[in-house]
């Protein structure tokens, strides 16, 4: 019987696949950006980021303030500055998925899975040893994650929605969207 670890491994190979191949058949071929404007596409990105979300939560120690204050023990100091300055992100679970979606559109994610890698006591000091953060399996993370070379992410940052204790998807239009543009994707 599969362990959570290796689900959530399964959940993210799948998500991966699925943005690998938008990325083939959507992107520019000067800038090669996706550009997700069909529901499937917005879908995709969203099981996405709730798989990389929930694998950052497994095993974390205080999931009341998310992994915040674990992945700011390894962001610069500008960093820490940008994302608590925001206006809209008020908390700790907020700051971290505003973490997660800066170092996707910075693509530089997979470096911090390194520093992970070579950090395993201040992985200890916030995760139970079960977590995958604290497995072996953070390597095959890794090598998951180097797939995305290709993927261009454009995702809003400064949004209350990311406070929400459940992994938002949608957040309500705006005034003057049609009716068919009810609901509006928060990832772009």
């Amino acid at each position: 019987m599969a362990n959570e670890s290796d689900i959530y491994l399964e959940e993210l190979s799948i998500a991966i696949k699925s943005l690998q191949i938008k990325s083939l058949l959507q992107s520019d071929e000067k800038t090669h950006v996706i550009t997700f404007s069909k529901q499937d596409d917005f879908k995709a990105l969203n099981y996405f980021c709730l798989t990389l979300d929930k694998i950052f939560m497994h095993g974390l120690r205080n999931k009341d303030n998310g992994y915040w204050m674990f992945v700011k023990s390894f962001c610069t100091r500008d960093m820490i500055h940008q994302i608590i300055q925001l206006k809209a992100v008020q908390t700790n679970i907020g700051r971290g998925r505003t973490w997660l979606f800066m170092i996707l559109n910075e693509k530089i994610l997979d470096g911090y899975l390194t520093t992970f890698q070579h950090n395993p006591m201040i992985i200890q000091e916030y995760y139970h040893s079960f977590a995958l953060l604290c497995s072996p399996q953070l390597m095959l993370l890794q090598s998951l994650i180097c797939g995305l070379e290709h993927v261009h992410f454009k995702i809003e940052t400064d949004t209350h929605y990311w406070d929400a204790p459940d992994f938002p998807t949608y957040i309500p239009s705006f005034p003057n969207y049609s009716e068919s543009n009810s609901r509006r994707n928060i990832l772009h």
